[in-house]
């Protein structure tokens, strides 16, 4: 129930600053399309391109949210609306469905972007409920109803013929959803504060409905860590889970007097005055710090009637005239420790961050009001006073559990460790290595470049915005140095010559339409930008200057952009490969050589390029590649087959539509689909006519007779007109840029052609450098910039290899990351096995496997025995028989299934669904090449997975628990979420998590989940990680005292993001666990898709291969990595083919305190435990295990209708048998 206000002085003056009954939304009669009301605070989300987010608070506090159906077909459309109390629209935006993703930062902060301004809005909700109810109602499946309802109970029958709304019962009130009478919460102001409310001198409070509260409070001051908190600071927090934000008032533990002689440490006491209608709530402390000059303290959070109880338990109320240094003397009786915190679940997740005020703040600040209510108690208040009081961004979890910090440089939601060396590691051997990363030098280091924004209308393709604005320069400021990104970004080096802005009309001859078009351009003055924040970057690590950054990329592309042989592609340009080094990819695509740029701030700025290479169709006359595809035939007719396989070729593309003789009827349009042939595909050539076939209407209008009339039409141009054209008529456009998937016989012709040594590929960087020609560039010289056309070359060291460990305490020095096989820690006896053959033609003699398998694993330690229980010949592909045969097999005990499979197609998707989800029995596919060339080497291949797979221990390292942190209980987890090619629209991603569950980190569980398409946070990761950790308690009989998460697939500027939702995530399911639950973290991300090579100084410092790459073990951990973080790139494989790519590891989060070197050292070790091989693989085992089995969550979908509106129900219907998934945990590798 909502707060009482009649013990309190200030209610008569609260009750007349907000009156509900004026607003608007109540009395409004209109309930056609009126879906949902609920309580929330309205946010504008702005981020940074360093990956910050900043939420500006839009509304005073929580106001009444209106969600309208203004249209329900054929899209659905929901207006957003919203009112302050002085009845002023505040939010009034509209939110299309389907094609608009509603995101969610916490249990209660749902964001989206409006496609009409591009502008993100942000609702934070009082309870998940309400932001659940909200993504419900505003989802692409929603049902449209016309009742109404509300967080605050109002549950509408359908209009009346009166018009008259009828209540179900009788309104309620809480805090978090109150009605029309209830009065808003009171803090036990101050005098000075209530002082200042009656004569309206403050705006916080004038016409706010719960008073009082902070503004804007997101800050971008710069805010104590965890650490430095624990060592020399006190924090007493409760923070509530219905806001996203509260605010923390601080004082001097000396006794400094705050607000109006009034000390803030008196703020817990002041807020278990606080009294609900019913009950009253102390103000609950989570955790406590001990330090020595002052202390900082949370408005406490709304509390369930249990957890007042427990929190009474805890701690009584403190008087109000207690002296601080009381309260300094005995720090443990203040607040229980996090280990005692019983908290209900829905406040186990706020990760709060304190942020220091500064002195003048600590001496002025006032204290904060407390939490009421039973049930959902209302938030805390603010605390007050003149001076601006230090904030809290709470994001869902306690303090006591979540770590409160804010993100590099001072900003966001987490603090990255900064490098403990700040010269990089000791650890190995030093080297210099040679890398595709050149120096970038100013002439003027302050020099100050003005941006503009550009905005072109009507809106064109990218391809036309760069010769709009060629134009308009050529008119308009023709002497001006500048550089476009092309799409709405320009940065010039000096003013240009009309003041703050400017519009031009111009004319553009478009090629596709041959027709001249008009455009607007208006070109607007956005800032200044001056590169000296580059430097002091570089200096300190703080505040990354994006803005600039993205203004020298911007500057140093231009050369590339304006090169008429370059096609560009992202950050890539191609050019027309030569005819006499052609590449066949095959199915219409050449191979094209290019180049990749990019700059980077390292320890200096730097410019990374490199080789790059993409497939390009070939111009092809569609009746040519129908000819390709029925292999050289052109049939009367298509089949389905050879329709699907056009679309593949053709949709999405642009084709060249010209009628033989008549090229004044030459076009140029994108294929949208494959429709029916000229025969059937029907329309009315004019308004009232009789509807003729497309045939009939090209014989007859265009006086053209087809001549494959059967042959399908394109569905071309706008959808919303239908046009139609027959397929003979078109002719691929060669050269366009390709967004598809390649298939596998294309990306295996790309990787044979693109894998090349060092030296080539030294040398290919270094022609894309003079093809570039930076030195005599006159618009770098106009900006003073120069490039060096040397690459850099840095230090670098080669860690040690570790120790690999076999049976018998036998050990084995790898050597340039190679090591043999020799008798298992732990293998496995097989007693029985089959053989299925799912090849048909000229099926493999399984024989082999009887001739092979016996003796291979007889000297790893396996017992394998020759002949198979059951063999099953010359298999149909239906999942009926396959169940048929796996079931006998399971019935008859069989521990493993032989399966053969075909060298490509479908037939190893449907073995795994119906082994794995339908019948429960383990399985190891053999392609039809393996087994035609089964040898002593890939018998040993295959016996490793088996042992992994039957819960056998292949080897260990035996240096493990060298980095300390590793002889303790440790749980390892790996973590990555797959995503679907961009053509691939109606496939889910899918996310996965692995864990260790073994002292010798080499047996793995695995968890997989589908979410939606091209989403990297992990959904339902809190559930992963409890279910894994149970699963190393239970096979371990212990807690693990340590986790370590590998997070593979987060580019930089979704740092913040990944760690404010994931490590949350991570630190309820430890709660959940048990309350007093906390163990250390530390969270790596690992990023392999990056453009950075490194070469060896000098023939003799490589690995001797003939591809002769640096040797295994190689690490770079400065110069071009973050000026103060800790990040490296290791080298931990040999490569087989190419020049070796190193993995990148970043360092987001560690509360183990472990120093550069163990880090580095525990990231190689890991390398060195995957169960597939005898060698170190190029990430460490974790991140390679979530790969695997985020390919299995791909595999299980395979060919089947996935509905993305319902991901949990098709979550339910891809999960494998239990009974399989006890018995055998590593069945995915």
């Amino acid at each position: 129930m909502g707060n009482k206000l009649s013990a309190c002085s200030c209610a008569p003056l609260m009750r007349k600053a907000y009156r509900y009954e004026d607003s608007p939304w109540q009395t409004s009669k209109r309930r056609d399309g009126h879906l949902l009301r609920l309580w929330a605070e309205v946010f504008h989300v702005s981020a940074s391109g360093a990956g910050s987010v900043k939420w500006q608070q839009v509304s005073e506090d929580l106001v009444p949210v209106n969600i309208t159906c203004i249209q329900d077909a054929p899209n659905c459309i929901f207006l957003i609306t919203a009112y302050n109390s002085q009845v002023d629209k505040i939010l009034d935006v509209k939110l299309v469905q389907p094609g608009t993703r509603i995101g969610q930062a916490s249990e209660c902060f749902v964001y989206w972007k409006d496609p009409n301004t591009n502008d993100t809005w942000g609702l934070n909700f009082t309870s998940p409920i309400d932001a659940r109810q909200f993504r419900e109602c505003c989802s692409p499946s929603f049902k449209f109803s016309r009742k109404a309802s509300s967080s605050y109970s109002l549950k509408l029958d359908p209009p009346s013929k009166s018009n008259k709304i009828k209540t179900k019962r009788k309104p309620l009130s809480t805090p978090a959803s109150p009605n029309r009478s209830r009065e808003p919460q009171c803090t036990c102001m101050t005098p000075e504060q209530y002082a200042r409310l009656r004569a309206q001198q403050d705006h916080r409070f004038r016409g706010s409905s719960t008073l009082p509260r902070a503004q804007n409070r997101l800050t971008e001051s710069t805010p104590m860590s965890i650490e430095s908190l624990r060592q020399g600071s006190k924090v007493t927090a409760a923070t509530s889970s219905t806001s996203l934000y509260d605010n923390v008032a601080t004082c001097n533990a000396s006794g400094g007097q705050a607000g109006t002689k009034q000390n803030a440490c008196t703020t817990t006491a002041n807020a278990s005055q606080t009294r609900d209608r019913e009950t009253a709530t102390p103000g609950g402390k989570v955790g406590e710090y001990t330090m020595s000059s002052s202390s900082v303290a949370t408005g406490t959070g709304s509390q369930t009637e249990e957890g007042q109880q427990q929190q009474q338990q805890q701690q009584q109320p403190q008087k109000p005239q207690q002296q601080p240094q009381q309260q300094q003397q005995k720090p443990q009786q203040q607040a229980p420790q996090p280990a005692q915190q019983q908290a209900p679940k829905q406040q186990q997740s706020q990760p709060a961050q304190v942020q220091q005020a500064g002195p003048s703040q600590q001496q002025q600040g006032g204290g904060g009001g407390g939490g009421g209510g039973k049930k959902k108690g209302g938030k805390g208040g603010a605390g007050g006073g003149d001076a601006g009081v230090a904030q809290v961004t709470a994001q869902v979890q306690q303090m006591s559990v979540v770590p409160t910090v804010t993100g590099s440089g001072g900003k966001g939601l987490y603090q990255i460790p900064r490098r403990q060396n700040k010269t990089g590691g000791t650890l190995g051997q030093r080297i210099q290595v040679d890398t595709n990363h050149f120096a970038i030098s100013f002439k003027n280091p302050d020099l100050v470049i003005f941006h503009y924004d550009v905005a072109i209308d009507p809106d064109t393709p990218v391809r036309y915005m760069r010769p709009v604005i060629a134009e308009t320069a050529k008119k308009h400021f023709p002497r001006a140095a500048f550089g476009y990104d092309g799409k709405k970004n320009l940065f010039s080096k000096g003013a240009l010559p009309f003041g703050v802005a400017m519009t031009a009309t111009v004319t553009i001859y478009d090629v596709e339409r041959m027709k001249d078009k008009e455009y607007k351009v208006e070109i607007k003055k956005a800032q200044e930008i001056n590169f000296a924040s580059i430097v002091k970057y570089m200096n300190t690590g703080v505040d990354q200057p994006q803005i600039a950054i993205q203004a020298l990329d911007v500057i140093l592309r231009e050369p590339s952009c304006v090169n008429p042989e370059f096609v560009r592609v992202g950050r890539s340009y191609f050019s027309k490969p030569d005819p006499r080094r052609l590449v066949d990819l095959g199915d219409g695509l050449h191979l094209w050589p290019g180049f990749y740029q990019s700059s980077r701030i390292g320890w200096r700025p730097f410019l990374n390029v490199d080789v790059a290479h993409k497939g390009f169709p070939v111009q092809m006359h569609v009746i040519d590649i129908i000819k390709d595809i029925c292999r050289g035939q052109l049939p009367p007719e298509l089949n389905d087959y050879d329709k699907v396989s056009l679309k593949t070729r053709v949709g999405n593309l642009k084709v060249i539509y010209e009628i033989p003789n008549q090229p004044n009827s030459r076009k140029i349009y994108k294929v949208n689909k494959i429709v029916g042939s000229a025969l059937q595909e029907r329309f009315k050539p004019e308004q009232g006519s009789a509807e003729i076939t497309i045939a009939d209407y090209f014989s007859r209008s265009k006086n053209y007779r087809l001549q494959f009339p059967k042959y399908p039409c394109f569905q071309v141009g706008s959808v919303a007109n239908n046009s139609r054209i027959p397929c003979e008529l078109c002719t691929l456009q060669g050269g366009q840029v390709v967004n598809k998937k390649m298939n596998e016989t294309q990306t295996a012709a790309m990787v044979k052609a693109a894998a090349t040594g060092t030296d080539i590929r030294r040398q290919k960087v270094m022609d894309a450098m003079r093809k570039i020609n930076f030195g005599n560039c006159a618009l770098l010289k106009d900006f003073g910039i120069g490039v060096s056309d040397q690459m850099e070359r840095v230090n670098a060291r080669i860690l040690p290899p570790p120790t690999v460990g076999y049976d018998n305490n036998r050990t084995i020095l790898v050597q340039k990351g190679v090591w043999r096989a020799d008798k298992f820690i732990k293998p496995t006896k097989i007693t029985s096995w089959a053989y299925v053959n799912m090849v048909h033609g000229r099926p493999p003699n399984w024989r082999s496997l009887c001739d092979n398998f016996p003796g291979g694993a007889n000297s790893v330690g396996m017992e394998f025995p020759k002949n198979p229980s059951m063999v099953f010949e010359d298999q149909r592909e239906n999942n009926r028989n396959l169940h048929n045969v796996f079931a006998q097999c399971k019935q008859k005990g069989v521990q493993v299934v032989f399966v053969a499979v075909p060298n490509s197609g479908d037939v190893y998707s449907k073995v795994k669904q119906v082994a794995e989800l339908e019948v429960g029995v383990l399985t190891q596919c053999l392609r039809e090449k393996t087994l035609f060339k089964m040898n002593p080497a890939t018998t040993g291949n295959i016996l490793l997975k088996l042992n992994a797979k039957l819960n056998g221990i292949n080897h260990y390292v035996k240096d493990l628990k060298k980095p300390r942190i590793l002889g303790k209980p440790t749980i390892i987890f790996g973590a990555d979420v797959t995503h679907p090619s961009p053509d691939e629209t109606s496939i889910p991603s899918v996310a996965a998590v692995t864990s260790s569950y073994d002292p010798a980190a080499f047996k793995y569980n695995m968890m997989w989940n589908l979410q939606d398409p091209r989403v990297e946070i992990i959904e339902g990761l809190q559930t992963f990680v409890e279910t894994q950790l149970k699963f190393f308690i239970n096979a371990n009989k212990r807690k693990p005292e340590h986790i370590i998460f590998y997070r593979d697939g987060v580019s930089e500027g979704q740092f913040q993001q990944v760690m404010g939702a994931e490590l949350t995530a991570i630190k309820r399911a430890c709660q959940a666990i048990e309350s007093n639950y906390n163990p250390p973290v530390t969270f790596l991300v690992v990023q392999k898709r990056h453009h950075t090579r490194f070469f060896p100084s000098s023939p003799a410092e490589g690995d001797g291969s003939r591809n002769n790459n640096v040797r295994p073990g190689t690490i770079v951990d400065t110069t071009i990595t973050h000026p103060t973080d800790l990040d490296f790139y290791l080298v931990s494989h040999a490569s087989i083919q190419g020049t070796a790519r190193p993995t990148k590891y970043y360092r987001l989060w560690d509360e183990a305190k472990l120093t550069d070197d163990e880090t580095e050292e525990m990231t190689y070790y890991l390398c060195h435990l995957f169960s597939r091989c005898t060698r170190s693989v190029s990430y460490p085992a974790p991140t390679y295990y979530a790969h695997l089995a985020a390919f299995r969550g791909r595999v299980y979908i395979k060919n089947r209708h996935i509905n993305l509106d319902n991901l949990p129900r098709e979550n339910n219907t891809v999960v494998a048998k239990p009974d399989f998934l006890q018995a055998n945990p590593m069945y995915f590798v």
